[in-house]
């Protein structure tokens, strides 16, 4: 019978039900485990985003402050330490454009939060394509790998849908906490970022689904993978190509160029860290 009366700072201070959103979280949460607390990420408004703090079992959260950036639903979080490198957004609110998480008008971007004091740090290079992403591929080391990502419309393309795809990759060093760019789209042309290994960038062929592995030493390119067909995902996790057939929604890994069955496993999904 519980009626899941969400948290109010001044209303409900101490609710009953630990589970309820309160109204700056129920649209976009992203919830993130630090430690003894639960950090939820939410929308104070359409520019703004704002931190809540909780103990693990969902008491006593806390409002801690709020950012000039929004996280979004999918968007990957990685936590050490007490800092949160999360792919983030710039909101970009106009009177004709609301703006906000989900909108192509926003900018992506790779976002450093210590979390204790809320002071942020842009780590990723800001481009304002109108049709553009920013992902983590991987984590090696102490060196953080993602992509950025942008659509150009041609004579023929009526929306972006259709829109030819470009990549550059960047590696950030946690350690001397500077940003590198290691990959240009000319490198990758025709080719899609999948993840990383600890020598090779792993790349798939947008036309003809076979996968790549680019060396990080030299930039030389491999072929790890032909499918039989082009009805084909693929995800890399701890050094391992995983390939996702489509059509028999069946996932394997690749070992020595032949694929081990994964049974029971219906897909992949936030693959960065050591869990899946």
């Amino acid at each position: 019978d519980c009626v899941h009366e969400p948290y109010d700072e001044t209303a409900n201070p101490d609710p009953a039900c630990d589970a309820a959103l309160n109204r700056e979280l129920f649209v976009t949460c992203v919830p993130v485990i630090s430690g003894k607390y639960i950090y939820l990420f939410g929308e104070a408004d359409l520019s703004r985003g704002v931190v809540y703090r909780e103990n693990l079992d969902g008491s006593a959260r806390t409002r801690l402050y709020t950012i000039d950036y929004q996280l979004g639903m999918g968007n990957s979080v990685y936590v050490e330490n007490q800092t949160a490198y999360a792919e983030a957004k710039i909101p970009v609110v106009s009177e004709d454009n609301l703006g906000g998480v989900g909108t192509n008008k926003s900018h992506d971007l790779i976002l450093k939060i210590d979390l204790e004091s809320g002071v942020t740090e842009e780590i990723s290079p800001i481009n304002e394509q109108e049709f553009q992403s920013v992902r983590f591929l991987d984590k090696k080391g102490r060196q953080f790998y993602f992509y950025f990502s942008w659509r150009v419309l041609g004579k023929e393309d009526k929306d972006y849908s259709t829109a030819s795809e470009y990549y550059k990759i960047y590696c950030y060093d946690m350690e001397t906490q500077k940003t590198e760019q290691i990959f240009d789209e000319v490198e990758l042309a025709g080719l899609s970022p999948v993840g990383m290994t600890d020598r090779a960038l792993c790349v798939l062929d947008t036309k003809t689904m076979e996968a790549f592995e680019i060396s990080l030493a030299d930039k030389q390119k491999t072929k790890v993978y032909e499918p039989s067909s082009e009805k084909v995902m693929y995800f890399v996790f701890k050094d391992r190509w995983i390939v996702g057939d489509i059509v028999a929604e069946q996932f394997s890994y690749l070992d020595q160029g032949k694929l081990v069955l994964l049974p029971e496993i219906i897909g992949f999904y936030n693959m960065m860290g050591d869990y899946v």
